[in-house]
């Protein structure tokens, strides 16, 4: 039975924000999967981009069915960064738990991270884990996630990124704030980099008390056509990364030259890549995107010198790397995951 408006209240523990486009059957699944969890403490908020694939209809039956769900059609097309900001500026919950709309969360982990929450309320940020589904010519298959035993707690962003080797929480589901945390960032200063919400955790986290959530309860979807795929689509989100980085840097003291340093190498391969796409395709990329991950590289000779030996080579150069990768990339799909014809 669904719980009643007085049962979930005004003000739940914990709002879980999808920003949605066109989401269609991964979106209704969603939800369908969220609203079979029997807690009253939380609710699903949409914020639609202005849908023309009919899913608004289908969840506005669902919103009269359940209080829990509420869903708002943007009056003009936001775009990803900002649509991600206006989702959280609908939120009535203590917490934001970010969701995009072809992932999916148990409602189990839902009710977990609610009993964590009601037990350690000086918690700031959760970061979940995530499993990955990826979707290819020859099928679908499933990437486990690397999980520890038991919760792993801290302060502050140096512990923070020790624990996870300087890996930032990018993907959305496995990001969970305190929405007084997010609120105190101006995330309009993060717009066109598509890490918003990465942006707003760095100027955020310098007190912050943060738990990486043991176990697993989320599960991402990467679809065959994939903005991975998309040549344009990655480069700007590549360069946007890096773009972020510089932002938060410059509003936030305690991002470290060492931990932008660790950054850039982390991704100084994704950076190559989008270079050689660049040249290649001849894409028409943003000069102040560009410019910006560029200065963000600047003092780090090991990654600035292989970006600038990149961006020196001739279109063929680039076009023929771009083949030699995609050839080492299959084949060593091939031998971690066997031919295609032995897949299941």
């Amino acid at each position: 039975m669904a719980p009643s408006i007085a049962q979930l209240g005004s003000h739940p523990l914990l709002s879980i924000c999808i920003p949605a486009y066109n989401g269609g059957a991964t979106l209704l699944g969603l939800i369908d999967r969220l609203l079979e969890s029997a807690s009253h403490e939380f609710e699903i908020v949409v914020s639609d981009d202005c849908s023309s694939d009919g899913t608004l209809d289908d969840l506005q039956r669902r919103m009269g069915a359940d209080p829990r769900l509420r869903c708002q059609r943007n009056p003009a097309n936001l775009g990803m960064d900002r649509n991600f900001a206006h989702s959280a500026s609908l939120a009535h919950g203590r917490y934001i738990w970010f969701s995009g709309q072809d992932d999916l969360i148990d409602p189990a982990g839902v009710e977990r991270v609610i009993d964590y929450l009601h037990r350690h309320p000086e918690t700031d940020f959760i970061l979940m884990n995530h499993a990955k589904r990826v979707v290819g010519p020859h099928g679908e298959h499933l990437v486990a996630p690397a999980t520890q035993a038991g919760h792993v707690t801290g302060t502050g962003l140096a512990p923070y990124v020790a624990h996870t080797h300087h890996a930032l929480p990018t993907f959305l589901p496995t990001y969970l704030i305190r929405a007084e945390r997010w609120r105190a960032v101006d995330v309009d200063r993060y717009y066109g980099t598509c890490y918003c919400q990465v942006g707003v955790f760095l100027e955020a986290v310098r007190d912050m008390r943060w738990c990486h959530f043991a176990g697993n309860h989320v599960e991402g979807l990467e679809p065959a056509n994939g903005w991975q795929t998309n040549p344009l689509a990655y480069v700007r989100i590549t360069l946007g990364y890096m773009a972020m980085l510089s932002r938060a840097r410059e509003r936030a003291d305690w991002v470290t030259d060492d931990m932008l340093r660790a950054f850039s190498l982390r991704h100084r391969r994704q950076l190559i890549y989008s270079f050689l796409l660049e040249k290649s395709h001849r894409l028409s990329i943003d000069p102040s995107l560009k410019e910006e991950s560029l200065r963000a590289i600047a003092p780090f000779v090991e990654v600035r010198r292989l970006v600038q030996l990149t961006r020196s080579l001739p279109a063929w150069a680039c076009s023929s790397l771009l083949c030699l990768i995609e050839i080492r990339r299959k084949l060593r799909a091939r031998i971690a995951g066997g031919w295609p014809h032995e897949r299941r």
